[in-house]
């Protein structure tokens, strides 16, 4: 117990030792620093150094999302002309963009709606040219019957009375 107890005390004088030790570097250390270089020309330095990462960091974010953003519409026009657009998909794969996928759709979206729009009044237009002409036709071809019919009756009210002349005895 008493070579335990010596041992413990040899160990913690060394332990002390070491961190006066430790204490003693720090603090000439400091005094080094503090007096060998101006505070003030250090933290200014830093924040130079700091400011221009700062600006080459903005700069380079900022080209890498237009790349980003360009990378997005190049995927969503292939999948929309391949018909395998999933928009859920795009949002979960690109969350910090989704703002600009809804926007991007939404102009899709109304570009197909124009082209859409102009395709159906192209059609109304040849629909109605259409009707019209077979209108026109279907009223020619009732109006050339009902002709005929007269022709046909006017003949035959004609023949009628030449066969009415032709029977009745001349009184001359």
């Amino acid at each position: 117990m008493e070579n335990l107890a010596k041992e413990d005390q040899t160990q913690r004088n060394l332990y002390d030792a070491a961190v006066r030790e430790v204490v003693e570097y720090e603090k000439s250390l400091f005094y080094v620093v503090v007096s060998a270089i101006q505070n003030w020309w250090c933290v200014y330095l830093a924040r130079k150094r700091n400011a221009g990462q700062q600006k080459r960091l903005l700069h380079s974010q900022y080209y890498y999302g237009i790349r980003r953003l360009a990378k997005i519409k190049r995927r969503i026009d292939r999948e929309i002309a391949d018909n395998k657009l999933d928009a859920d998909k795009l949002r979960r794969d690109f969350p910090d963009y989704n703002l600009e996928i809804s926007e991007h759709m939404s102009k899709i979206a109304a570009i197909k709606a124009a082209q859409n729009t102009k395709v159906a009044k192209q059609f109304l237009l040849k629909l109605r040219n259409a009707v019209m002409k077979t209108r026109k036709k279907k009223f020619q071809r009732e109006e050339n019957a009902r002709q005929e019919v007269k022709k046909r009756e006017a003949f035959a009210k004609a023949e009628k009375g030449r066969r009415e002349l032709a029977g009745r005895p001349c009184s001359s």
